[in-house]
């Protein structure tokens, strides 16, 4: 009898752990459902990133060419007025009367 006795509480044992790996088998399934999910939102995220960073590094690039453009016509206008004749203390003649520009005497 005392076998037996044994046989049952071993059995018990035997379904009692069963339980708790059936369980953990079920939390493990699960996540690692849940981690491949969140792989495949990463893997989509990183792409939308780098999809971002060409489009953003594209923009630089042009807004980089408008810059210099800028530069260069702002040099080009420096140096025109660099070239324009100081007129702050120069005594000028005084403009013609409209009606001799225009031959009405």
């Amino acid at each position: 009898i005392t076998d037996r006795k044994r046989l049952e509480t071993l059995l018990k044992n035997i379904d009692t752990t069963y339980e708790l790996l059936s369980h953990h088998r079920i939390r493990l399934q699960t996540e690692f459902t849940e981690r491949t999910k969140v792989a495949n939102m990463l893997k989509e995220f990183v792409s939308h990133q780098k999809q971002q960073l060409k489009h953003v590094e594209s923009r630089l690039l042009e807004y980089q060419g408008k810059l210099q453009k800028v530069q260069d016509v702002r040099g080009q206008l420096q140096s025109h007025l660099n070239s324009l004749p100081d007129l702050a203390g120069a005594v000028l003649a005084p403009l013609p009367e409209p009606g001799s520009l225009f031959g009405a005497d």
